[in-house]
């Protein structure tokens, strides 16, 4: 079974050798690496083409992203040049265990009936081991992997997770309309897909692959532009129409009434007209009424208004406290802030 680790990569010249490096050193031969360029405007294309030519005999390719400049256009153009069985989604600053490819097609040949696995991701800043964190805990009592998902407190990270052709062709592939939360997106729609099964690794300690802290673009300032507000829009429809379409919103309402003020609240902060549109639209979901009612759409209207006084935004900031929401799944973030040694 050959694995294909596709890298999307831009303006990486710093890290990239490194998470190629790290790709070379695997000890199963039953991979091959696509490096997919989303138009790098440093020396990246340069530095790859060295590192290759001093592995030519290994499975190393080079191309430009044919499709939507982004990642997920990137992902979608090394997988559909690709011809693994499975997948791993790298990113160029981000490192594999020697044992990662082994170890995974391991589980395989033990779990063979599964469509994707997820496996734990520890944190690191320059070297692999600096850092005494994982990416969180694999496995949570009472919290169903989908209500983890909806809440932003995802099990796993995106090397974490081992795909087979064929989830990522139920999915649709990776999103290309999505700017940020990319793989929260994939995953979720991984989840929720009634015909795709997934393994999640029981050692938590079992550390596969590495997630570099830092060098990330700030999610913040994804967020913070009409973009990105306009993109957390299009994710509550389409999160919310996979829920009504696979009869799963009933079930996981809770949970999706704390992903809604989750993603209202990044919109509204970025575009506080867009963020009230929104909170109309799905206020039915909260089932309030009256006073209750009255009070979270006044919230709504104001809370982000930056027009108005400070005071009057400080006051109006208490009202989910005086005014709580009704049967929500309050979300435990331990996201990042999980130390190894209390796993």
């Amino acid at each position: 079974m050959k694995v294909s680790i596709i890298i999307p990569s831009y303006n990486r010249a710093s890290y990239i050798i490194d998470t190629l490096q790290s790709v070379a050193n695997q000890t199963s031969a039953d991979w091959e690496c696509i490096v997919v360029d989303d138009g790098s405007t440093d020396h990246t294309e340069e530095v790859v083409n060295e590192f290759m030519s001093r592995y030519p005999q290994m499975p190393f390719k080079w191309m430009k992203n044919a499709r939507t400049k982004g990642a997920q256009g990137a992902r979608n153009t090394g997988f559909l040049n690709s011809q693994g069985e499975y997948l791993i989604f790298l990113d160029s600053d981000d490192l594999l265990d020697k044992h990662c490819v082994e170890n995974r097609l391991g589980i395989i040949k033990i779990h063979p009936l599964f469509d994707y696995y997820a496996f734990p991701v520890r944190l690191f800043t320059i070297t692999p081991g600096d850092l005494e964190y994982a990416w969180n805990r694999m496995n949570k009592a009472g919290w169903s992997v989908l209500d983890r998902m909806l809440v932003h407190d995802a099990p796993w990270q995106t090397l974490g997770c081992f795909w087979s052709r064929k989830a990522l062709e139920e999915i649709g592939m990776w999103d290309e309309r999505v700017t940020s939360l990319q793989d929260w997106d994939a995953h979720i729609q991984l989840v929720m897909h009634p015909g795709l099964k997934g393994w999640i690794c029981s050692d938590e300690k079992s550390f596969d692959a590495f997630y570099r802290v830092g060098s990330h673009d700030s999610i913040s300032k994804k967020f913070s532009t009409k973009k990105g507000a306009e993109t957390n829009v299009y994710l509550i429809e389409k999160a919310y129409k996979s829920l009504q379409n696979y009869g799963l919103l009933e079930k996981h309402l809770p949970a999706f009434r704390q992903f809604l003020w989750i993603m209202n609240t990044l919109i509204s902060i970025s575009d506080n007209e867009m963020g009230k549109v929104v909170a109309q639209k799905y206020h039915h979901i909260y089932e309030m009424v009256g006073v209750k009612s009255f009070a979270h759409r006044l919230y709504a209207a104001t809370r982000f208004d930056m027009s108005k006084p400070k005071i009057i935004r400080g006051i109006v900031s208490i009202i989910p406290q005086l005014f709580p929401i009704n049967n929500w799944k309050q979300r435990e973030d331990t996201c990042s802030k999980i130390k190894i040694n209390d796993l």
